[in-house]
């Protein structure tokens, strides 16, 4: 049986939140910069990504991105918005990649590191 967050983040999604826009996202992403802030060239895992609204923010404002999402819908309309890498998956299988403390690895190497975990190869 299919959990219920595999299901529900479709394109309906978008038509019950017209709230969750552009503008939405940059007031997030400032209140994220506010709390922690990054420099150019960063690197910002967007986890639950979704459409890429924030993920499209946080590259216009320099960070290099990383998107993760389980929903394909969703992916599909990041990949319109964003250049992020993004990778399909779900995001109970990253954490044990963020601990392991890639803040010295190259940003394709993260992005290999996110899609083996995501194929549950780790």
């Amino acid at each position: 049986m299919t959990e219920w967050f595999e299901q529900w983040f479709g394109e309906e999604y978008h038509a019950l939140y017209p709230h969750r826009d552009d503008d939405d996202a940059r007031r997030v992403v400032a209140l994220v910069r506010r709390a922690a802030p990054w420099r150019d060239g960063d690197r910002v895992l967007d986890l639950a990504c979704g459409a890429g609204r924030h993920a499209a923010e946080f590259e216009r404002l320099g960070a290099r991105v990383a998107g993760f999402d389980l929903s394909p819908a969703m992916l599909r309309r990041a990949h319109s918005r964003t250049r992020a890498a993004l990778v399909r998956g779900d995001m109970a299988r990253v954490l044990e990649v963020v601990r392991q403390g890639l803040a010295s690895e190259d940003h394709a190497a993260f992005v290999r590191r996110l899609q083996q975990a995501a194929a549950n190869r780790t």
